[in-house]
């Protein structure tokens, strides 16, 4: 046990000093995104030193101000800010709140371990857009010829990411509710079936 306990915290450590922060966050969707930190900052009514102070850690900004920053380089602000995956403890309670919240199940299948998102689970919408976007982008890398053009698929699914759930397309909400609604529907006749039967 003691092995384990030591495995886990060195690879705790290790992850913590290569964690992606809110700052590198910032930096990469502004770069994608095309602007210097002036231009930024000049969006936000701040200097360009401000803007390298929240990309660096140095600072960060108060919820209103990251909601203008998420505006001027349209995305979500939730694309800004940092989950908290800094330790392999953290990233276990992510899936135990995950499997609480929307019972996601956790399997192994040799030596792979996967979670298993079903249909019944709300998130199951919202998986089928991010599966059609995965699959569009896969077609798309596969016929790119060059660099540049697989560079710019990986940059629109950056974006697509990053502005989620503004990305999605315009009947997710009645694609959800009916999901939802064949969901419910399955469950009353579960219920009035085992009712009927007894």
């Amino acid at each position: 046990m003691g092995k384990l306990k030591d495995f886990i915290i060195d690879a705790e450590e290790k992850l913590e000093n290569t964690s992606f922060s809110e700052g590198d966050r910032l930096k990469e969707i502004r770069e994608t995104r095309g602007l210097s930190q002036v231009q930024l900052g000049s969006l936000v009514g701040l200097t360009g030193a401000r803007i390298q102070q929240y990309e660096s850690g140095y600072r960060k900004p108060k919820e209103e101000l990251l909601r203008k920053i998420a505006d001027a380089l349209e995305v979500s602000p939730l694309s800004l800010e940092e989950p908290n995956l800094s330790s392999i403890t953290n990233a276990m309670f992510v899936l135990f709140a995950l499997e609480d919240s929307f019972g996601v199940q956790f399997e192994r299948d040799g030596d792979d371990f996967c979670l298993r998102f079903g249909k019944t689970q709300g998130l199951y919408p919202a998986l089928l857009e991010w599966n059609s976007e995965k699959e569009a982008v896969k077609e798309a890398l596969e016929s790119a010829t060059t660099n540049s053009e697989r560079e710019e698929v990986l940059k629109k699914y950056a974006l697509w990411k990053w502005r989620y759930p503004n990305s999605l397309p315009a009947d997710y909400e009645e694609k959800r509710r009916s999901i939802r609604m064949e969901q419910i529907e399955a469950i009353l006749h579960e219920i009035y079936g085992q009712n009927n039967s007894n």
